[in-house]
């Protein structure tokens, strides 16, 4: 992760992509007499972004629909894997009863 000091005194935190870890980290202020004192800063994620699985599908039959379980592996680390759903295919949206062209 990134800490970034901004010129109006607060602090901008940049987590390393895709972490699900706590940001954890001391910081030191100091008053105009040179006295300082130190504070905590703890950040956890609660909302987490599902993790695709890749799929591979062998010894397909040509002129055949290809049945895909795009979702099975997949896995959503906040536990709602109840939830998730397919929404785009190579970046275009796709909804139930309308396919998308490749």
């Amino acid at each position: 992760s990134v800490v970034t000091l901004n010129p109006d005194g607060t602090l901008s935190v940049t987590p390393v992509t895709d972490s699900t870890e706590p940001i954890n980290f001391t910081y030191t202020v100091e008053d105009e007499d040179g006295l300082t004192d130190q504070g905590q800063v703890a950040i956890t994620f609660d909302q987490l972004p599902p993790v695709a699985d890749d799929e591979t599908i062998g010894n397909a039959t040509i002129n055949t629909d290809v049945p895909v379980n795009a979702l099975d592996g997949d896995n959503d680390p906040d536990g709602d894997n109840n939830n998730m759903v397919i929404t785009e295919v190579d970046g275009t949206p796709i909804s139930v009863g309308n396919p998308v062209t490749l």
